[in-house]
């Protein structure tokens, strides 16, 4: 469950950052403020998420001393 979450969570937020990058139309004041909440949710998704899956998905710790500190560190 969580997996799927995780996947949809970092597509959805791509896409949404792709859309507004890469159509003209779409840049705007309030649509930038929407890039920059897919990006900190996008953020989340690699630095909390990812890890966390990890540890849930296996007993032992696989990302390092540095991936621990990063989980940590934002949590």
């Amino acid at each position: 469950m969580m997996n799927h979450t995780c996947a949809t969570a970092l597509l959805g937020n791509v896409l949404v950052i792709a859309v507004i990058l890469l159509h003209r139309k779409m840049r705007s004041v309030v649509n930038f403020c929407l890039a920059n909440l897919a990006v900190a949710d996008l953020c989340v998704g690699v630095f909390c998420v990812l890890p966390n899956l990890s540890l849930y998905m296996s007993q032992p710790w696989h990302l390092g001393m540095v991936g621990f500190s990063l989980c940590i560190l934002f949590i």
